[in-house]
C-alpha cells in the first residue's frame, strides 16, 4: 500500500512512513552520499542506482539547482510507483526506470526479498542483509540501543524484564526477517549503458542493499572512463570493502572510505566508499 504525506522537504508518496526521515535526514541533513568529497554540480548527469522512493534524486535536483539529467532505478514495484509520483514534476530532467543491476548475462527477471515492511533492506542478495542488518539485533545491547529510538514499548521491556530479554530477542529477529519475494527485471549496469548510449556519468550512486560488487563489476572495462564520482554503500561482508576499495584505484580512482560511528557502535558492518576520476 502507497501513502502520501508532508515532510521537511515537501509532500512525498511512500511505503513505510518511519523510514522517510531518516533517508531525509542522511541524504539532505549529513550529505551522506558526498562527505565533503564528492560534489553535485549544475548540468552533471546522475545515475541513482537503488533509488528507493527518490529522496537522493530530489537532493541531486536541489544540489543542481534543478538543472541535471538524472536516471533513476528501482526494482521493487510498489517503491518504484513511489519513486514515479515523487518525481513526476521533474519529468523533463528525471528519467525512471522499474530496473534492478546485477553482474548477469542478459536481461532477467529474479526474486528479490522484501523483509518485513521494510523499503530500505529489500534485496537481491538478502543472505547478505541477514548478516548485515539482523544478526547485529540478536546481540542485546544492540538491540536495547536500537530499540529507544524506533521501539519505547520493546526499549523498557528489554531493560525491565530481564526475564524475557531472550524471548524478545528472537521475537524481534523473527518478526524483522519475515519476508517475500517479488520478481523483478534485472540487467548488467554495463548493458544498459551501452543501450541507451549514455556517453557521460559525472555522478554514480550505488546503494543496493549487498550486491554493490556485482554492479560494479557489471560495467564494461572501456565504461570506466566516463565515470567521474560513485558514492557506493557497501556491506563488509568477506573483506568487500577491500575488494571494492582495490578494484576501483585499479580503474584509476581516488578513494576515501567512510564507516559511520553509529553504524560501528552497533555493529552493523555498513561503509561508505567514495571514488573520483584522478
Amino acid at each position: 500500500m502507497i501513502f502520501q504525506k508532508e515532510f521537511a522537504i515537501g509532500e512525498l508518496y511512500y511505503v513505510n512512513e518511519r523510514e522517510v526521515p531518516i533517508l531525509i535526514y542522511e541524504i539532505f541533513k549529513l550529505e551522506a552520499y558526498l562527505r565533503d568529497f564528492l560534489t553535485l554540480e549544475p548540468d552533471s548527469v546522475i545515475f541513482d542506482v537503488g533509488a528507493n522512493i527518490g529522496i537522493f534524486s530530489l537532493y541531486a535536483l536541489y544540489k543542481c539547482d534543478e538543472k541535471a539529467e538524472i536516471h533513476s532505478f528501482e526494482p521493487i514495484p510498489a517503491t518504484f510507483e513511489c519513486l514515479q509520483k515523487n518525481l513526476s514534476a521533474f519529468h523533463e530532467q528525471v528519467h525512471v526506470y522499474n530496473l534492478g543491476f546485477a553482474n548477469v548475462a542478459e536481461e532477467c527477471t529474479a526474486d528479490f526479498t522484501v523483509f518485513g515492511a521494510s523499503t530500505v533492506t529489500a534485496t537481491y542478495r538478502p543472505k547478505d542483509k541477514i548478516i548485515s542488518n539482523f544478526q547485529p539485533q540478536l546481540n542485546y545491547d544492540t538491540l536495547l540501543k536500537l530499540s529507544r529510538y524506533r521501539d519505547k514499548k520493546l526499549y523498557y521491556q528489554l531493560k525491565y524484564l530481564p526475564f524475557l530479554r531472550n524471548y524478545l530477542i528472537k521475537k524481534n529477529y523473527n518478526t524483522r526477517t519475515t519476508s517475500t519475494q517479488i520478481q523483478c527485471k534485472l540487467d548488467s549496469l554495463g548493458r544498459f549503458i551501452e543501450k541507451s548510449k549514455i556517453t557521460q556519468i559525472d555522478f554514480l550512486k550505488i546503494d543496493v542493499e549487498g550486491s554493490e560488487f556485482e554492479v560494479i563489476k557489471s560495467i564494461l572495462p572501456h565504461q570506466f572512463s566516463i565515470v567521474k564520482q560513485m558514492a557506493i554503500e557497501v556491506h563488509d561482508i568477506n573483506n568487500r570493502v577491500e575488494h571494492v576499495a582495490t578494484f576501483l584505484k585499479e580503474k584509476d580512482y581516488e578513494i576515501k572510505i567512510y564507516r559511520s560511528p553509529a553504524f560501528a557502535n552497533l555493529g552493523f558492518n555498513h561503509h561508505m566508499i567514495y571514488a573520483r576520476k584522478k
